[in-house]
């Protein structure tokens, strides 16, 4: 239990309860529950960054999340020569009251601007699996997430309709003992999500419709080298191999003939970098 003192809000208590069982065969179930605010923070309160690729405004309006979340988790490790398998099973439920969110305060077809806004519900149901492999030198993990979230940002809006998605993740990675070598793959797929966007032009009295922002794939990949009983290592790689650069997030609300789409900046392209690293022995 902690307690939450701000010159700026209200007193707010946080708890959470946790409790842990050991079935048989090595099984291990998990349960959380907990209740905590969330105070907005500095940058959420008064920031305004401002360059050619974004706009993101504070807001010195917002007041306190309100949250409850609970997990149950299901674990079992499996262990074999010179290998080992590590399994768990999750589900999770996340609600927020005055979520505090980004939302895209620019009108149609204008450049994007994001804006700090409370939420009034934020909903999220989750089930998950995560799995780790690994065998001698040879490293992969594996996680997939399917959800259903829930946003409004006015209490008058419909309360049960839910988006469902889906997230992916793997990484794979493989050491040559000879060489001192290790290449390394992450995949990352992020299904779809709600966002809120301006539908209308009037900036006294703005109107926020409830749009979807497209889903993304990004990939990375790496080779690391050791050198000199690994005093020194180099690393190479690539970033977002895919050349993600923009996504589309749309208004629901768009008719015939006004614009109902606007595109997200959310990489540069496919980039290359080198890292090098020397330890010191002082």
């Amino acid at each position: 239990m902690r307690l939450l003192n701000s010159n700026l809000f209200d007193q707010e208590i946080a708890y959470s309860v946790s409790a842990k069982y050991i079935l048989p065969k090595g099984y291990e179930l998990r349960a959380v529950y907990g209740m905590s605010p969330r105070l907005p923070n500095y940058e959420e309160l008064y920031s305004y960054y401002f360059d050619a690729n974004h706009d993101i405004q504070g807001n010195e309006n917002l007041t306190t999340e309100k949250g409850r979340s609970a997990f149950l988790h299901l674990k079992k490790r499996f262990e074999f020569n010179e290998g080992s398998y590590t399994n768990r099973l999750s589900l999770s439920l996340f609600e927020v009251e005055d979520r505090i969110d980004l939302v895209v305060a620019s009108a149609p077809g204008d450049p994007l601007v994001y804006r700090y806004l409370n939420v009034d519900t934020y909903k999220n149901r989750n089930i998950s699996y995560m799995g780790n492999f690994r065998y001698k030198n040879f490293d992969a993990g594996f996680g997939i997430t399917y959800g259903a979230t829930l946003k409004t940002l006015n209490q008058s809006e419909d309360t049960n309709d839910y988006l469902y998605s889906m997230n992916l993740n793997f990484n794979v990675s493989y050491k040559i003992e000879k060489t001192n070598t290790t290449a390394s793959l992450l995949f990352k797929y992020t299904g779809p999500e709600y966002e809120y966007v301006q539908t209308g032009t009037d900036i006294i009295n703005p109107t926020y419709t409830r749009g979807k922002r497209q889903e993304i794939s990004w990939v990375d990949a790496t080779v690391r080298q050791g050198f000199y009983n690994n005093k020194l290592d180099v690393t190479v790689g690539v970033r977002n191999l895919f050349d993600v650069t923009r996504i589309r997030t749309s208004s629901e609300g768009a008719g015939a003939h006004t614009a109902g789409a606007n595109t997200l900046l959310m990489g540069y392209g496919r980039s290359y970098f080198v890292k090098l690293l020397y330890k010191l022995s002082i």
